[in-house]
């Protein structure tokens, strides 16, 4: 997470975790987009944080082995430092391209330094059970190879006979006017887990408040919202230092299981005014209505 973004997780309004980048683990989710190099299917050991695929190192080094942006793999345990050479054929080790298994995992940010070709360089990175996984885009921009992303295939494409090109940020949404809501929308919705608890309220004013505690912390975020189209248009966003956030779009639609009635809808990183950051749009998740 870049350090200018505000680190607001927030489901609709999703979390306010104010100032940046810290070292305590996140949440990484199975990527389950359909992977593609150079035009065949590959499963890879993959998850989704904060809306950014991360791929296992040396996955990508054991699958583009051979290619003409083929890249070794190094680790000095005396210096804790991993080492990326490339143009140099990969030495495997036998932990490559080994099922993921089902569920979320924790990722912690990366603590190695990470030389390439002799030269230390940056790069967003996290351990999850003991492996490194690194932001695909930074690896391709890295040793300079295609990433693509089909949104109505939901394909992520790997092109090593391309030249890596900086992916189109996507415009935010121009809300629509104030007044217009979806009625299933308005009502209070709440979602639990053993860390946090969220509340959030749209009313038929159009006005919705938003309310998230973890531990002794409780954050609210304030505003108004517009719906329809199976899209929720944000604006006014306020959070509880009252400072003014970005506006923001997204999805949602409707279900009923074995709990009730819920909201499937996107979780958002949010900016602060001001700033170059915009916000971005991820994976959905799930809100019950309350009774």
């Amino acid at each position: 997470m870049k350090k200018k973004l505000i680190s607001i997780a927030l489901v609709l309004i999703m979390a306010l975790s104010l100032f940046g980048v810290t070292a305590l683990a996140v949440n990484a989710s199975p990527t389950s987009s359909t992977v593609l190099v150079n035009g065949t299917k590959v499963a890879f050991d993959a998850y989704n944080i904060n809306g950014n695929n991360y791929f296992k190192l040396r996955d990508l080094a054991y699958t583009l082995n051979g290619t003409v942006k083929q890249f070794e793999v190094g680790y000095d345990s005396a210096t804790r430092a991993i080492t990326l050479t490339s143009g140099k054929s990969y030495t495997t080790d036998g932990s490559e391209m080994i099922g993921k298994g089902a569920g979320n995992k924790d990722a912690s940010p990366t603590t190695s330094k990470i030389y390439m070709d002799g030269k230390e360089v940056q790069f967003t990175a996290y351990n999850i059970g003991g492996n490194n996984y690194f932001k695909l885009r930074d690896i391709g921009a890295a040793f300079d190879f295609g990433v693509d992303w089909d949104g109505a295939a939901q394909t992520i494409s790997i092109d090593t006979s391309k030249i890596y090109t900086p992916e189109t940020a996507t415009p935010t949404p121009t809300p629509q006017p104030s007044g217009e809501t979806d009625k299933k929308l308005v009502g209070f919705w709440v979602r639990d887990s053993s860390d946090y608890r969220y509340y959030l309220s749209f009313k038929d004013d159009g006005s919705y408040s938003y309310i998230q505690i973890t531990g002794s912390i409780t954050t609210t975020v304030t505003g108004r919202y517009t719906a329809s189209n199976g899209r929720v248009y944000l604006t006014n966003l306020v959070d509880d230092m009252g400072r003014n956030l970005k506006n923001q779009s997204m999805g949602y639609s409707f279900g009923t299981d074995s709990d009730g009635e819920f909201i499937s809808i996107a979780t958002v990183w949010f900016a602060l005014v001001g700033t170059d950051e915009e916000p971005q749009e991820m994976s959905p998740t799930q809100f019950w209505r309350s009774q």
